[in-house]
């Protein structure tokens, strides 16, 4: 039985029955293998080829076909959203189509990100940056443990060009010429259909916590929600705003724009190359750190909103002394003991509402300045402060205990399947647990 907790090869393997003897394979990545297992280049044992090259004159015709790109290839999931077509000939269909069964293998990006092919659309075209493998003819071969080889492979940096670049491209000759450790037949068909029901009970349970970390940032939000626009007492007295995100504030709070509380403006442009991965001051742009540089451009405490893309609208706290990029705008509250009232009230805000469509939405410091915001007298924000500030650190000490779970799941994921596809553990028998 294992249990996941940060996950070594060993411990694993110290919970599975191992094979009676080994070998050396001699393949570094593979490392000692069970004596009986073969080792053979892949071209020994499927058939490589690739899809065809897009042909812009080729995209209208009497044969259209869909085709897969290798944007459409992630691990173990092929995308059929928005496929192009293109058109394919008759008899050019069996050369350049894909049937279930067929295991694809990008070329360039990710080295070796592949999955196979389930037949969901018939006939359907590939694209030549991908490559189509097939058991050789008499080949009793299962593309599913070739799949599950090919994930350790990558993982294990095995693609590697020598030229110690993190993209590997694994061409049709660096494919073909790849060494990998075959077990029989029957063991092959057995190592997969374990790791399917393994890797799918591990998903389960990753689903279910990432559910659950999704839940208690909706609570956190909301906690932080009411606090700053409806107050600790929920028995006060209230009057309508006319505000259409904010409602009914307490009575005896005031309303005024955000230039009344607080001064605003955009972050400094830094070259990329002046940001290290260590130095003097942090480097903060529209999602928090950044990196690290010689200078600074404010110290004390401030409010990083982020202004560009997906980011925009998120607001993180820096103190001390920092360096705030062109992508965020930097809010200084007048009275810098009110930074964890104000930083709150901004999230609730969701200021990403206020971005200005376009290609790269944005947020206009000018239109920040003029947003209305509730504010409670003094004493009230404090006691806001003060709560927020134990209640969403309880929530926050969940998130990173589930989240720590979640990694060490993913770990145990990766080390399973790691010594199983390798031999360091026999599954023909075995039953894991995960918890």
């Amino acid at each position: 039985m294992a249990k996941s907790r940060g996950w070594r090869a060993g411990e694993l393997e110290s919970g599975f029955k191992r094979y009676p003897k080994y070998r050396d394979s001699r393949v570094e990545w593979l490392g000692e293998i069970p004596e009986h297992w073969k080792v053979a280049a892949l071209r020994y044992r499927y058939e490589q080829s690739i899809g065809k090259m897009l042909d812009t004159k080729r995209i209208t015709g009497d044969h259209l076909v869909p085709y897969l790109r290798k944007v459409d290839v992630r691990w173990d999931n092929i995308s059929l959203l928005d496929l192009p077509s293109m058109d394919i000939a008759p008899l050019e269909i069996e050369r350049y189509t894909v049937r279930p069964g067929d295991l694809l293998v990008c070329e360039g990006g990710e080295a070796g990100r592949c999955a196979i092919w389930r037949g969901e659309i018939d006939p359907c075209g590939y694209h030549k940056a991908l490559h189509r493998l097939r058991p050789l003819d008499g080949s009793r071969d299962v593309p599913r443990f070739l799949y599950y080889a090919l994930l350790v492979a990558s993982t294990r940096g095995s693609f590697a060009n020598g030229q110690g670049s993190t993209i590997a491209h694994p061409t049709g000759e660096l494919l073909r010429a790849h060494r990998f450790a075959f077990p029989s037949m029957t063991e092959q068909r057995a190592i997969a259909d374990f790791l399917d029901r393994e890797t799918g009970r591990i998903d389960g349970l990753i689903e279910k916590k990432e559910r659950l970390v999704g839940l208690l940032r909706e609570r956190r939000l909301a906690l932080i929600s009411r606090a700053v626009t409806k107050g600790l007492d929920p028995d006060v007295p209230t009057r309508k705003t006319g505000v259409e995100w904010l409602g009914a504030i307490p009575a005896h709070w005031e309303l005024r724009r955000l230039k009344a509380l607080s001064e605003m403006k955009s972050g400094k442009s830094i070259a990329s190359k002046s940001i290290r991965d260590s130095g003097q001051y942090p480097v903060f742009g529209g999602n928090g750190l950044c990196g690290y540089t010689s200078g600074f451009t404010h110290e004390g405490e401030h409010l990083l909103i982020g202004r560009q893309g997906a980011l925009c609208g998120k607001v993180h706290v820096a103190r001390g002394r920092f360096w705030a990029s062109e992508h965020a705008v930097v809010l200084t509250p007048d009275q810098p003991k009110e930074v964890e009232w104000l930083g709150a009230l901004l999230e609730a805000m969701d200021l990403n509402q206020y971005s200005v469509a376009a290609a790269q939405p944005g947020l206009a410091v000018d239109r920040l300045r003029d947003l209305r915001v509730p504010v409670p007298p003094d004493p009230e924000k404090q006691a806001i402060s003060d709560f927020l500030c134990r209640e969403t650190d309880r929530i926050d000490a969940l998130v990173t205990k589930v989240a720590a779970a979640i990694e060490r799941l993913s770990e145990y994921r990766t080390t399973l399947i790691s010594a199983v596809v390798t031999g360091r553990i026999d599954v023909l028998d075995a039953t894991a647990f995960v918890s």
